[in-house]
Protein backbone atom coordinates (compact mmCIF):
# COMPACT_ATOMS: atom_id res chain seq x y z
CA UNK A 1 0.00 0.00 0.00
CA UNK A 2 2.83 2.59 1.12
CA UNK A 3 4.74 1.64 -2.48
CA UNK A 4 1.07 2.44 -4.55
CA UNK A 5 1.00 6.15 -2.85
CA UNK A 6 0.35 8.79 -5.08
CA UNK A 7 1.87 11.41 -2.13
CA UNK A 8 4.86 11.13 -0.11
CA UNK A 9 4.74 8.55 2.37
CA UNK A 10 6.11 10.82 5.23
CA UNK A 11 3.54 13.99 4.24
CA UNK A 12 0.58 14.10 6.62
CA UNK A 13 -2.19 12.93 4.80
CA UNK A 14 -0.24 9.38 3.88
CA UNK A 15 0.69 9.18 7.91
CA UNK A 16 -3.17 9.77 8.90
CA UNK A 17 -4.40 7.79 5.95
CA UNK A 18 -2.19 4.49 7.18
CA UNK A 19 -2.86 4.87 10.74
CA UNK A 20 -6.85 4.59 9.65
CA UNK A 21 -5.92 1.55 7.90
CA UNK A 22 -3.87 -0.01 10.53
CA UNK A 23 -6.48 0.73 13.22
CA UNK A 24 -9.51 -0.52 11.01
CA UNK A 25 -7.70 -3.87 9.95
CA UNK A 26 -9.65 -6.77 8.42
CA UNK A 27 -13.36 -6.43 8.01
CA UNK A 28 -14.19 -10.03 8.76
CA UNK A 29 -17.41 -11.98 8.97
CA UNK A 30 -17.89 -14.15 12.24
CA UNK A 31 -19.79 -17.66 11.64
CA UNK A 32 -20.71 -20.70 13.81
CA UNK A 33 -21.85 -23.55 13.29
CA UNK A 34 -24.01 -25.95 15.58
CA UNK A 35 -25.15 -29.49 14.69
CA UNK A 36 -28.07 -30.78 17.42
CA UNK A 37 -29.15 -34.15 17.94
CA UNK A 38 -32.06 -35.53 19.37
CA UNK A 39 -33.58 -38.63 19.74
CA UNK A 40 -37.67 -39.18 20.06
CA UNK A 41 -38.31 -40.85 23.11
CA UNK A 42 -40.93 -43.60 21.29
CA UNK A 43 -38.97 -44.85 18.51
CA UNK A 44 -35.82 -45.25 20.83
CA UNK A 45 -38.03 -46.82 23.58
CA UNK A 46 -36.39 -50.54 22.89
CA UNK A 47 -33.20 -49.10 22.96
CA UNK A 48 -33.44 -46.59 25.66
CA UNK A 49 -34.90 -49.50 27.98
CA UNK A 50 -32.46 -51.68 26.75
CA UNK A 51 -29.59 -49.47 28.22
CA UNK A 52 -31.18 -49.34 31.26
CA UNK A 53 -34.43 -47.66 30.96
CA UNK A 54 -35.55 -44.17 32.36
CA UNK A 55 -33.12 -41.18 31.81
CA UNK A 56 -30.00 -43.04 32.59
CA UNK A 57 -31.32 -45.28 29.07
CA UNK A 58 -32.36 -42.53 26.93
CA UNK A 59 -28.70 -40.44 28.33
CA UNK A 60 -26.27 -43.72 27.10
CA UNK A 61 -28.47 -44.03 23.83
CA UNK A 62 -27.95 -40.28 23.02
CA UNK A 63 -23.99 -40.42 24.12
CA UNK A 64 -23.72 -43.73 21.45
CA UNK A 65 -25.48 -41.35 18.66
CA UNK A 66 -22.98 -38.24 19.46
CA UNK A 67 -20.49 -40.48 19.52
CA UNK A 68 -21.13 -41.93 15.70
CA UNK A 69 -22.06 -38.70 14.70
CA UNK A 70 -18.79 -37.35 15.91
CA UNK A 71 -17.19 -40.04 13.96
CA UNK A 72 -18.39 -39.45 10.87
CA UNK A 73 -18.52 -35.81 10.65
CA UNK A 74 -14.43 -36.13 11.06
CA UNK A 75 -14.45 -38.66 8.31
CA UNK A 76 -15.92 -36.06 6.51
CA UNK A 77 -13.27 -33.77 6.89
CA UNK A 78 -15.35 -31.48 9.70
CA UNK A 79 -13.73 -30.49 12.82
CA UNK A 80 -15.38 -30.96 16.12
CA UNK A 81 -14.74 -28.68 18.64
CA UNK A 82 -16.81 -31.57 20.80
CA UNK A 83 -20.13 -31.43 22.43
CA UNK A 84 -21.38 -27.62 24.05
CA UNK A 85 -22.05 -27.59 27.63
CA UNK A 86 -25.33 -26.43 29.42
CA UNK A 87 -23.62 -23.58 29.45
CA UNK A 88 -22.69 -23.02 26.24
CA UNK A 89 -25.81 -24.56 24.72
CA UNK A 90 -27.89 -21.38 26.81
CA UNK A 91 -25.33 -18.80 25.39
CA UNK A 92 -26.21 -20.27 21.71
CA UNK A 93 -29.85 -19.43 22.26
CA UNK A 94 -29.35 -16.57 24.10
CA UNK A 95 -27.21 -15.03 21.48
CA UNK A 96 -29.52 -16.01 19.06
CA UNK A 97 -32.51 -13.89 20.61
CA UNK A 98 -30.09 -10.79 21.27
CA UNK A 99 -26.89 -10.76 19.24
CA UNK A 100 -25.41 -7.53 21.20
CA UNK A 101 -24.93 -9.44 23.88
CA UNK A 102 -22.52 -12.00 22.33
CA UNK A 103 -19.55 -9.61 22.92
CA UNK A 104 -19.86 -9.01 27.02
CA UNK A 105 -20.52 -13.03 26.84
CA UNK A 106 -17.44 -13.03 24.89
CA UNK A 107 -15.76 -10.78 27.60
CA UNK A 108 -16.81 -12.55 30.82
CA UNK A 109 -15.56 -16.12 29.62
CA UNK A 110 -12.15 -14.86 28.61
CA UNK A 111 -11.83 -13.37 31.90
CA UNK A 112 -13.21 -16.20 33.99
CA UNK A 113 -13.01 -19.64 31.46
CA UNK A 114 -15.13 -21.26 34.18
CA UNK A 115 -18.00 -19.16 33.37
CA UNK A 116 -18.36 -19.35 29.46
CA UNK A 117 -21.66 -18.83 28.61
CA UNK A 118 -24.67 -18.21 30.80
CA UNK A 119 -26.85 -19.84 32.73
CA UNK A 120 -29.82 -21.66 31.94
CA UNK A 121 -31.90 -19.51 33.50
CA UNK A 122 -30.53 -16.93 31.30
CA UNK A 123 -30.92 -18.43 28.07
CA UNK A 124 -34.30 -16.63 26.96
CA UNK A 125 -35.02 -13.39 26.17
CA UNK A 126 -36.27 -10.08 29.01
CA UNK A 127 -39.12 -9.41 26.80
CA UNK A 128 -40.88 -10.21 23.49
CA UNK A 129 -43.13 -9.18 21.00
CA UNK A 130 -44.79 -10.49 17.66
CA UNK A 131 -46.39 -8.54 14.82
CA UNK A 132 -47.47 -10.00 11.19
CA UNK A 133 -44.18 -10.32 9.73
CA UNK A 134 -41.87 -9.94 12.45
CA UNK A 135 -40.41 -10.63 15.99
CA UNK A 136 -39.10 -8.80 18.08
CA UNK A 137 -37.01 -9.95 21.54
CA UNK A 138 -35.28 -7.82 23.97
CA UNK A 139 -32.89 -5.22 21.07
CA UNK A 140 -33.62 -7.65 18.05
CA UNK A 141 -35.74 -7.90 15.13
CA UNK A 142 -35.97 -10.80 13.03
CA UNK A 143 -37.81 -11.78 10.34
CA UNK A 144 -37.91 -15.81 9.61
CA UNK A 145 -38.63 -17.29 6.50
CA UNK A 146 -39.01 -20.93 5.23
CA UNK A 147 -37.07 -22.52 2.24
CA UNK A 148 -40.52 -23.28 -0.11
CA UNK A 149 -38.26 -24.71 -3.09
CA UNK A 150 -34.81 -26.22 -3.23
CA UNK A 151 -32.67 -25.79 -6.93
CA UNK A 152 -34.43 -27.54 -9.18
CA UNK A 153 -31.66 -27.44 -11.57
CA UNK A 154 -28.47 -28.92 -11.29
CA UNK A 155 -26.20 -27.44 -8.49
CA UNK A 156 -22.86 -26.88 -7.62
CA UNK A 157 -21.50 -27.97 -4.08
CA UNK A 158 -21.16 -24.56 -3.53
CA UNK A 159 -24.64 -23.54 -4.45
CA UNK A 160 -25.38 -22.03 -0.97
CA UNK A 161 -22.22 -19.44 -0.97
CA UNK A 162 -24.60 -16.62 -1.78
CA UNK A 163 -26.61 -17.05 1.19
CA UNK A 164 -24.01 -18.07 3.12
CA UNK A 165 -20.85 -16.22 2.61
CA UNK A 166 -21.69 -13.12 0.02
CA UNK A 167 -23.76 -11.00 2.26
CA UNK A 168 -22.99 -8.92 5.14
CA UNK A 169 -26.25 -9.14 6.92
CA UNK A 170 -27.04 -11.08 9.75
CA UNK A 171 -28.81 -14.46 9.51
CA UNK A 172 -29.10 -17.48 10.65
CA UNK A 173 -29.99 -20.42 8.80
CA UNK A 174 -31.21 -23.90 9.97
CA UNK A 175 -31.54 -27.45 8.33
CA UNK A 176 -33.36 -29.64 9.99
CA UNK A 177 -32.98 -33.76 9.03
CA UNK A 178 -34.87 -36.81 10.14
CA UNK A 179 -34.50 -40.48 8.83
CA UNK A 180 -37.28 -42.49 7.85
CA UNK A 181 -37.48 -45.85 7.75
CA UNK A 182 -36.61 -47.74 4.36
CA UNK A 183 -40.14 -49.17 4.28
CA UNK A 184 -41.80 -46.15 4.91
CA UNK A 185 -40.00 -44.50 2.32
CA UNK A 186 -40.14 -46.68 -0.35
CA UNK A 187 -43.81 -46.68 0.11
CA UNK A 188 -44.07 -43.36 0.20
CA UNK A 189 -42.43 -42.72 -3.55
CA UNK A 190 -44.41 -45.71 -4.85
CA UNK A 191 -47.28 -43.73 -4.03
CA UNK A 192 -46.37 -40.60 -5.20
CA UNK A 193 -45.02 -42.38 -8.44
CA UNK A 194 -48.25 -43.98 -8.63
CA UNK A 195 -49.96 -40.82 -8.57
CA UNK A 196 -47.79 -38.59 -10.76
CA UNK A 197 -48.66 -41.70 -13.73
CA UNK A 198 -52.31 -41.33 -12.79
CA UNK A 199 -51.90 -37.57 -13.58
CA UNK A 200 -50.06 -37.95 -15.79
CA UNK A 201 -52.67 -39.76 -17.95
CA UNK A 202 -55.38 -37.14 -17.18
CA UNK A 203 -53.40 -34.80 -18.47
CA UNK A 204 -52.77 -36.69 -21.77
CA UNK A 205 -56.44 -37.36 -22.36
CA UNK A 206 -57.02 -34.14 -21.95
CA UNK A 207 -54.56 -33.07 -24.15
CA UNK A 208 -52.65 -30.96 -22.02
CA UNK A 209 -48.71 -30.75 -22.90
CA UNK A 210 -46.23 -32.24 -20.64
CA UNK A 211 -43.76 -29.41 -19.29
CA UNK A 212 -40.08 -29.80 -18.88
CA UNK A 213 -40.50 -28.79 -15.19
CA UNK A 214 -43.05 -31.94 -14.56
CA UNK A 215 -40.28 -33.97 -16.65
CA UNK A 216 -37.86 -32.99 -14.37
CA UNK A 217 -39.86 -33.88 -11.12
CA UNK A 218 -40.86 -37.62 -12.36
CA UNK A 219 -37.02 -38.00 -13.31
CA UNK A 220 -36.25 -37.01 -9.53
CA UNK A 221 -38.89 -39.48 -8.17
CA UNK A 222 -37.16 -42.55 -11.07
CA UNK A 223 -33.76 -41.51 -9.38
CA UNK A 224 -35.18 -41.49 -5.68
CA UNK A 225 -36.70 -44.74 -5.94
CA UNK A 226 -32.94 -45.78 -7.66
CA UNK A 227 -31.27 -44.25 -4.97
CA UNK A 228 -33.57 -46.52 -2.03
CA UNK A 229 -32.80 -49.37 -4.48
CA UNK A 230 -28.89 -49.09 -4.12
CA UNK A 231 -29.63 -49.01 -0.24
CA UNK A 232 -29.19 -45.01 0.30
CA UNK A 233 -30.81 -43.75 3.50
CA UNK A 234 -34.25 -40.93 2.80
CA UNK A 235 -34.60 -38.20 5.20
CA UNK A 236 -37.49 -35.50 5.94
CA UNK A 237 -35.96 -32.28 5.95
CA UNK A 238 -36.68 -28.76 6.25
CA UNK A 239 -34.76 -25.38 6.27
CA UNK A 240 -35.34 -22.11 7.34
CA UNK A 241 -33.81 -18.70 7.51
CA UNK A 242 -33.67 -15.81 9.77
CA UNK A 243 -32.63 -12.29 9.30
CA UNK A 244 -32.17 -10.33 12.12
CA UNK A 245 -31.14 -6.53 12.65
CA UNK A 246 -31.36 -3.83 15.56
CA UNK A 247 -34.46 -2.01 14.08
CA UNK A 248 -37.31 -2.35 11.62
CA UNK A 249 -35.94 -0.01 9.15
CA UNK A 250 -32.93 -2.14 8.94
CA UNK A 251 -34.75 -5.33 8.98
CA UNK A 252 -36.41 -4.24 5.70
CA UNK A 253 -33.18 -3.61 4.11
CA UNK A 254 -31.27 -6.88 5.67
CA UNK A 255 -34.50 -9.04 4.18
CA UNK A 256 -34.12 -7.46 1.04
CA UNK A 257 -30.37 -8.47 0.60
CA UNK A 258 -31.12 -11.94 2.05
CA UNK A 259 -34.27 -12.36 -0.34
CA UNK A 260 -31.89 -11.33 -3.36
CA UNK A 261 -28.87 -13.31 -1.90
CA UNK A 262 -31.34 -16.53 -1.93
CA UNK A 263 -32.73 -16.48 -5.22
CA UNK A 264 -28.85 -16.44 -6.36
CA UNK A 265 -28.57 -19.90 -4.29
CA UNK A 266 -31.20 -20.66 -6.18
CA UNK A 267 -33.80 -21.08 -2.94
CA UNK A 268 -37.51 -19.35 -2.92
CA UNK A 269 -37.86 -18.18 0.49
CA UNK A 270 -41.65 -17.79 1.80
CA UNK A 271 -41.96 -15.64 4.64
CA UNK A 272 -43.65 -17.36 7.54
CA UNK A 273 -46.35 -14.33 8.24
CA UNK A 274 -48.65 -15.02 11.41
CA UNK A 275 -46.40 -17.16 13.23
CA UNK A 276 -43.15 -15.05 13.40
CA UNK A 277 -42.44 -16.17 16.91
CA UNK A 278 -42.59 -19.98 17.04
CA UNK A 279 -40.81 -19.71 13.03
CA UNK A 280 -37.57 -18.11 14.57
CA UNK A 281 -37.11 -20.98 17.11
CA UNK A 282 -36.62 -23.10 14.20
CA UNK A 283 -33.50 -21.62 13.15
CA UNK A 284 -32.19 -22.10 17.19
CA UNK A 285 -30.07 -24.96 17.98
CA UNK A 286 -33.08 -27.39 19.08
CA UNK A 287 -34.02 -29.47 16.11
CA UNK A 288 -37.32 -27.85 15.50
CA UNK A 289 -38.97 -26.84 12.34
CA UNK A 290 -40.78 -30.15 10.87
CA UNK A 291 -44.41 -30.90 11.36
Amino acid sequence: LKENLAVPVDSLIARSYLEVVDEAGPVTQQHETFVTLQIHAGRSARAVKTAGGGDEGACEILRRELAALSTKLVSAEVTVDGALTPRLVARAIRTGFDPACRESLARVGSRAPGRDGTSIANAAPMATETSWSAYRSDGAWHRTYWIAEWPRIDADPDFLAPLMLRTERMRTVSLTMEPVSALKAIRSVESARTSAAADEELRNRAGFVTTARRLREQEALASHERDLGDGHAFYRFAGFVTVTATDPEELERACGEVEEAAGRSFLDLRRLSGEQDIAFTYTLPLCRGLR
